[in-house]
């Protein structure tokens, strides 16, 4: 398979997964996930458009906040592969721990926990992002 093969095949993933990194770690579960391979590369996509951009706007927001625990001073470089993944289980492990009482989130279903949270949240704005940078700076 040539180069122009495998980029149009890669933009037939149109959303790709923003928690992709915790769950091609193996560190948490989505049921709208799709895994896809391209060569010897391995990607997930989401399969909701409203899932998607809910998890998107999420990580952002999160993001914003946690750029003074990350030490950032320039907010347009993007997180390390590293940091992106303290981001993302900082987050699912605040939310398990606010709706289940634990902070174990590897057999939750991130999708199953992003709809708890905001059930008991009300909308993205209102979850608890100080609490998030709290655990994200242990």
């Amino acid at each position: 398979m040539d180069t122009d093969e495998l980029d149009q095949q890669e933009r037939q993933h149109t959303l790709p997964c923003p928690f992709a990194k915790t769950l091609l770690a193996i560190r948490a579960r989505c049921s709208l996930a799709h895994k896809y391979l391209i060569a010897e590369r391995e990607g997930l996509q989401c399969t909701q458009l409203q899932a998607h951009l809910r998890c998107q706007t999420l990580l952002q927001r999160a993001g914003e906040q946690a750029q003074f625990t990350f030490s950032r001073r320039d907010p347009q470089q993007p997180y390390t592969h590293r940091q992106q993944l303290r981001l993302q289980a900082a987050i699912l492990g605040t939310l398990a721990r606010e709706i289940h009482a634990d902070a174990d989130f590897s057999q939750r279903d991130i999708h199953t926990l992003l709809d708890a949270a905001l059930a008991r949240f009300g909308i993205l704005e209102t979850l608890p992002f100080t609490q998030i940078i709290r655990t994200l700076a242990k």
